[in-house]
């Protein structure tokens, strides 16, 4: 078990995409990646973590001392990120790559927490006073940010790899975060731009409600054990992965796509982050599908760029 989960992979997804400009307009406002699906936002007036997995410890790390949040390692990333403002870590929910760091981050910059009541139980010792619940469609406002939360379903895990996370939870001391809560998808509302960020690669099968968004950025885990598979949505049959980009980017008329959650989880002093080995999740295979899909454009067939955001680099939020 321990072999594969931590072989090499030998796809380097950053070789899929030509490197895009960096920089950043001092009047835009910008995001920051951490892997998995941890993304900083910053207006220059507000700013908010989605997640706070940031110290990303090895598989050895969390099997020899147990899996635990390093409070000195998170202020050290903070500030390694020029991370000097803080107003909330909003929490998709409560597995171990999203909410391992989460009350950490809140707490080094003494931050709202804001998650579900199932999350708030993963941190019995944060200062309850600076917890938010999170609820279905529920607006959280943050000066000029609106964010909505949309319940969404976690990607299914086959019966071989959920009992192999299982079995490397119960071994690592982190059952507790095999949970099994409800889900969030967020729409960040703003004037200078709408985005949507899926932290899990699902979608509503029922979903009715009309969202806008100019950019996403997309979840791929797991996606490759999925893309054969048949799903119905609302009431019609369709392939599972044409139906996630159709709810996430076509339907809500997304201009440009960022691929996030694809990697290893390990490692949080690498330039690049590497993908997990093949025979558990291909994520070649699955970014070759929406690169695809992207290449054929929208409803109109207008050009949809879809790219992987700089590791820990700011990069300006524009499409």
């Amino acid at each position: 078990m321990i072999f594969i989960l931590a072989s090499c992979a030998s796809f380097e997804p950053n070789d899929a995409f030509e490197s895009e400009s960096r920089y950043l307009r001092s009047d835009a406002m910008y995001a920051q990646y951490f892997g998995a699906s941890t993304l900083y936002f910053n207006d220059g007036l507000t700013s908010f973590f989605i997640d706070g997995f940031i110290t990303r410890p090895s598989i050895k790390t969390n099997l020899l001392g147990g899996i635990e949040s390093d409070y000195t390692l998170i202020e050290q990333v903070l500030k390694e990120t020029k991370i000097e403002k803080l107003n909330a870590v909003i929490v998709a929910h409560g597995h171990y790559d999203h909410a391992l760091d989460s009350a950490n981050v809140a707490k080094a910059k003494e931050s709202r927490l804001i998650a579900s009541l199932e999350v708030k139980e993963l941190y019995p010792a944060f200062d309850q006073h600076r917890f938010e619940e999170l609820t279905p469609f529920n607006s959280i406002g943050i000066d000029d940010f609106q964010i909505i939360p949309i319940p969404t379903p976690h990607i299914k895990k086959s019966l071989p790899l959920s009992y192999l996370e299982k079995l490397y939870m119960s071994l690592s001391r982190g059952p507790q975060y095999l949970t099994n809560e409800q889900g969030y998808s967020f729409l960040i509302k703003h004037p200078q731009a709408n985005i949507l960020v899926v932290p899990s690669a699902n979608f509503p099968k029922n979903f009715t409600v009309k969202i806008d968004a100019d950019i996403v950025f997309l979840s791929v885990g797991l996606l490759s054990n999925r893309m054969n598979e048949s799903v119905i949505v609302n009431g019609d049959e369709g392939n599972y992965i044409e139906e996630y980009w159709r709810w996430a980017v076509l339907n809500t008329g997304a201009k440009k796509v960022y691929l996030i959650h694809w990697d290893n989880l390990q490692g949080i002093s690498a330039k690049e982050l590497s993908p997990p080995p093949a025979i558990l999740d291909n994520i070649q295979k699955a970014i070759g599908k929406l690169k695809t899909l992207a290449e054929k454009g929208d409803e109109d067939g207008r050009p949809i760029s879809i790219s992987l955001p700089p590791l820990k680099d700011p990069f300006s939020i524009e499409f």
